[in-house]
């Protein structure tokens, strides 16, 4: 699985054992092994991004149109906001819906 490829190689690259993530995370370090050999079955995105941002990463998610014969791909539109110079970010409110 390439999340956990992600992962994995993230972590190698910040010079993290998975023993000192697994103490950071507040987990065990067979969780850790788990995670990043796909043992897990349902992996859930708080735990993905707690695992990112554990490590100064982020987590990307993209969602575009099937590729279709003689069709190209477009790719996902930001939703980053970009400030003008000098301004500073103000709070958005969450919206939840369940």
């Amino acid at each position: 699985m390439r999340i956990q490829q992600d992962l994995a190689t993230l972590r190698q690259r910040r010079n993290v054992s998975q023993r000192q993530l697994a103490r950071i995370l507040g987990v065990s370090q067979p969780a850790i092994a788990k995670i990043e050999s796909g043992k897990v079955k349902n992996l859930e995105l708080r735990t993905l991004v707690r695992y990112a941002v554990a490590l100064g990463g982020r987590v990307h998610i993209g969602i575009g149109e099937e590729e279709r014969a003689g069709r190209k791909r477009r790719a996902p539109r930001s939703r980053t906001r970009r400030l003008a110079p000098g301004s500073r970010p103000t709070p958005r409110a969450a919206k939840v819906s369940r």
